[in-house]
């Protein structure tokens, strides 16, 4: 046997007998005490306490160094060992030997740190696993982690692999355990679910710690509450002050100042749905390039694509180009606002819509449990009760974070946020977008700079708010717009003002009509304008001093109405469409409208559908063609209602300032007498009997004719003028006398060759319907009106549609009254309509239609049953060039309108048309302007000498 050979059995022996303890560490030479700690068979403890004197001296020195630095360059120990060597280079170099000893007897380790070697104690427990994750440089903990394969991964097989102590690389890695970084079990150590959500980089580790300390500041919040306890009623109400003014919604201010402000509302579009209609919105953006607005105002614009939550709609996307991807819905809401923002002259302004919702809570329940893990972090009690309340305080954090900053943030970018595939091509790290936010969210919480690498995926202007230099606004609440210039008129608009899923598919107006009616009760300031979109109807009336209105959408379900729509079950009513069209019986008209307000009080409303595009695009290559119809009714001359300076100020400004071209008087011009306390409840304006208030019509409207531009006028009865007692079994038309009137002083005029144009005057009662199921068509005596158009488009008038059983407005009986005549009403573009004294629009079945008011004040009758009129005129202008816009003339305008027909113009300068003030004698008596009650005193009171 060799001497190598003895010396080994030899000392073997020894080291069993040592175990056995019959020898003791001193009994070993120092060579041989560095032998049994590289065999691990003692520690490094018991090493360090049978060291040899110089060993000992040198360990000493480093450990005060350690306890001082507690890690060290070679440059700080050789300024600090007991070395027998002079200069700096040859103190370095043995220094170095040293310290590379003591590294190989698994006392210290190096990590590399700045291009220098740092040395780390490798004793264990010398360092708290947070200090120690403190002094490992981030970078190195990344390469640590990217060595972790997708299994259990024992911890020597990790050393090999980075050439470390094993026992200092597994006080590392159970600091990674304690971070919740790292698995730890019987088969070693594997990436947590945490990491694999985070990815492994030098930021995402920072945003992890960040994350622990955010919860751990939460857990201290939360255990000892949020802020001071009030202790009183003035601190609990500045508590709560505090808390509504942080929720308040702030106003946008409008810097326009022009005559008119424009506004264009569009709604609804759903990229993703089936029944977007693309065809009206590509066309809409050609009438918008002409309509010029300065704001345009949207929401609602992708489907979503209903990932985890409302599977069965998924039948509902459109399945090609993508778009039934949320982002692909994303870049086409981009495309068309893109588009918008080249049109509008001040502001685009795009609201998330209940889509937007639901988009933010299916990523928000999906991301839930797995945020849920990282939200663990730094936490130290997790009991049952524990988990589930901090599951909620996660849902609202998260949905927080979705709603008000993620949704808007992918609007203002034009994307969806990338996922973590996609955002490793972008800055290299798998991570996704969502945790990029929310860590870059707390880099800013705690004021830390944020990574390069973020901001390079991350548009961190766009995240915090709309871009300065954007004409795009995008905002998760109401739309609040303050028109300083406009009589700090306000508008506001809502997404939904108020859902219902049984009132939204019914009466469409009623929530926000009766909200808004509630308001005014209790003396609330309402906006002039409030709209709400989700309807994807449209329906609008005035209550009081606001217009409110519902809007139309662009969606049309027209095939799916038909029944050409393949369908997986026709009850599943998920799909708003076809809630609609079963609940509501009404397939949606898609349009996109748009509102004209003037400083002088008027309103102009310009909608755009598909049966106006049809008239519009059959006629593009020919010349312009422009109809200016003047419409009113409901006078009631005769009646203490009556305020006929309005009407005569509206005719002097339909005919002769706006040059009407079609005037249409739509009955109740006079009181008539047909209820017994007619004279006794009008005799203040004498005009009791029928002859008087036909002379006083006569006696205001004639003056005002011939009107310059005028080619139709149209007269129809309305129930003041039929119901006069007698009248039905007569067979009395009590409206014929303005007919003859107005015909015989054209035909005097035609005498002399007088005029270039002469009306076609017609009084409207015996008609042919040619549209019935009879061939030949239908002879009815009954006031209704119908005219085709030069411009192409076709109005249909009466004074009161459906006289019988109604609905709760005007329109529902309009409504009824189409849905019966269904398709010999078809060809029309516009019904119009009086009787109620209100204003009311609504839009369907491709039909507009208006339901007007006229010139007279609250009645008896209406006091009584607490309705309110709405007194105003009415211009229609029909184009083949821009389609259809409706002018809305209140009485604000009116009061301060001057006449500039030759009949009034010079009495209307002399204020003879004002009507009394507050506080004067006439005004106390209830008379009327001095000309008016001048009227009254002589109509019927000349007498002949005989």
């Amino acid at each position: 046997m060799k001497k190598h050979d003895k010396t080994i059995e030899n000392f073997n022996e020894r080291l069993e007998r040592l175990k056995k303890g019959k020898l003791t560490l001193d009994d070993f030479t120092a060579e041989e005490r560095i032998e049994l700690l590289e065999r691990n068979e003692i520690s490094q403890e018991e090493f360090l306490a049978h060291l040899p004197k110089k060993l000992q001296d040198y360990w000493d020195a480093i450990s005060k160094l350690l306890a001082e630095k507690r890690i060290f360059r070679n440059i700080e120990a050789a300024e600090v060992l007991p070395l027998n060597v002079k200069g700096k280079y040859p103190r370095l170099n043995m220094s170095r030997g040293i310290l590379m000893k003591f590294k190989e007897w698994g006392l210290l380790e190096t990590i590399r740190i700045q291009n220098h070697n740092v040395y780390f104690c490798a004793l264990p427990s010398f360092y708290s696993l947070e200090e120690l994750l403190k002094l490992v440089p981030k970078e190195y903990q990344k390469n640590i982690l990217e060595l972790m394969p997708e299994r259990w991964l024992k911890v020597q097989e990790l050393a090999e692999m980075l050439n470390i102590n094993p026992r200092f690389l597994e006080e590392i890695l159970d600091a990674f355990v304690e971070k919740r970084w790292l698995i730890k079990s019987k088969s070693g150590y594997r990436k947590s679910v945490v990491l694999e959500e985070a990815g492994i980089s030098v930021e995402s580790l920072q945003g992890l710690e960040l994350v622990e300390l955010h919860n751990l500041l939460i857990e201290k919040q939360e255990l000892k509450g949020n802020g001071t306890v009030p202790q009183n009623l003035v601190e609990l109400k500045e508590a709560i002050q505090k808390d509504i003014d942080q929720k308040t919604v702030k106003p946008l201010r409008s810097d326009v100042d022009d005559d008119s402000i424009r506004l264009t509302f569009l709604g609804e579009v759903r990229f993703g749905n089936q029944f977007t209609d693309i065809q009206l919105i590509e066309w809409g953006m050609k009438m918008l390039r002409q309509y010029m607005p300065h704001y345009i105002i949207t929401s609602d614009f992708i489907q979503g694509d209903f990932r985890g939550i409302q599977v069965e709609r998924l039948r509902s996307l459109t399945r090609t180009g993508g778009l039934y991807q949320i982002e692909t819905q994303h870049k086409a809401a981009d495309i068309l606002i893109k588009e918008l923002e080249s049109i509008a002259q001040e502001k685009v302004i795009y609201q998330l819509s209940d889509d937007d919702w639901q988009v933010a809570l299916s990523r928000v329940i999906i991301a839930l449990e797995q945020y849920r893990n990282i939200r663990k972090l730094g936490a130290t009690a997790f009991w049952p009760e524990e988990i589930k309340r901090r599951s909620g305080g996660d849902y609202y954090r998260l949905m927080k974070i979705q709603w008000e900053i993620i949704q808007p943030y992918m609007y203002r970018i034009g994307r969806s946020l990338l996922n973590a595939e996609e955002t490793e091509k972008v800055i290299g790290d798998r991570i996704s977008e969502l945790l990029v936010i929310i860590f870059i969210l707390l880099f800013e919480e705690f004021n830390q700079p944020i990574p390069a690498k973020y901001k390079k995926l991350v548009d961190i202007e766009a995240l915090h708010g709309d871009k300065i230099d954007s004409k795009r606004i995008v905002t998760p609440n109401p739309i609040h717009l303050d028109l300083p210039a406009f009589d700090d008129k306000k508008i506001l608009a809502q997404h939904n003002i108020a859902f219902s899923d049984i009132t939204q598919y019914i009466d469409s107006g009623f929530i926000p009509e009766s909200i808004l009616r509630h308001l005014q009760a209790s003396g609330k300031k309402t906006p002039y304008l409030w709209v709400d979109f989700h309807q994807e109807r449209f329906w609008g009336t005035k209550v009081f001093d606001t217009f409110i209105f519902n809007l139309p959408g662009c969606q049309n379900p027209t095939l799916v109405a038909e029944g050409q729509i393949k369908t997986f079950h026709t009850k599943v009513l998920s799909d708003k469409a076809h809630r609609q069209i079963t609940v509501r019986k009404e397939p949606p008209t898609p349009g996109i409208v748009n509102f004209e307000i003037f400083k002088d009080g008027r309103l102009k409303i310009y909608p755009l559908n598909d049966k106006i595009k049809s008239v519009v695009e059959a006629q593009k290559d020919q010349p312009e063609r422009k109809d200016i119809l003047a419409y009113t009714s409901d006078w009631q001359l005769g009646s203490i209602t009556m305020r006929p300076e309005w009407g005569i100020k509206f005719c002097d400004y339909a005919l002769y300032t706006r040059g009407g071209t079609i005037l249409i008087l739509n009955g109740d011009m006079i009181q008539g007498f047909h209820y017994p306390r007619f004279v006794s409840e009008n005799r203040p304006k004498r005009l009791v009997s029928v002859s008087s208030q036909k002379a006083f019509a006569l006696r205001i409207l004639e003056p005002l004719f011939p009107a310059p531009n005028l080619e139709a006028i149209d007269l129809l009865m309305g129930n003041h003028e039929s119901e006069i007692w007698g009248a039905d079994i007569t067979g009395q038309n009590n409206l014929e006398f303005l007919f003859f009137a107005l015909t015989e002083l054209y035909n005097q005029q035609k005498k002399f060759n007088a005029l270039k144009k002469y009306p076609d005057i017609k009084m409207w009662s015996r008609i042919r319907n040619p549209k019935t199921a009879a061939p030949g068509g239908s002879t009815i005596n009954h006031p209704c009106a119908a005219r085709r158009l030069s411009s192409g488009f076709k109005y249909v008038v009466q004074h009161q549609f459906y006289p019988r059983g109604g609905g709760r407005t005007p329109l529902h009986e309009q409504m009824r009254w189409v849905r019966n005549i269904a398709k010999s009403i078809a060809d029309a573009h516009i019904l119009l309509g009086g009787h109620k004294h209100t204003f009311w629009i609504t839009q369907v079945a491709e039909l507009i239609m208006l339901q007007l008011p006229g010139f007279n004040d609250q009645s008896a009758f209406e006091f009584a049953r607490g309705l309110m009129p709405e007194s105003m005129g009415c211009i229609i202008e029909f184009s083949n060039r821009t389609g259809i816009t409706i002018e809305l003339v209140p009485i604000e305008f009116l009061e301060k309108y001057r006449c500039i027909s030759p009949a009034y113009k010079d009495i209307d300068a002399q204020g003879l048309l004002d009507r009394p003030k507050p506080g004067t004698r006439e005004y106390q008596y209830g008379l009327d302007s001095p000309f008016i009650h001048e009227l009254e005193e002589i109509i019927d009171a000349e007498y002949q000498e005989i």
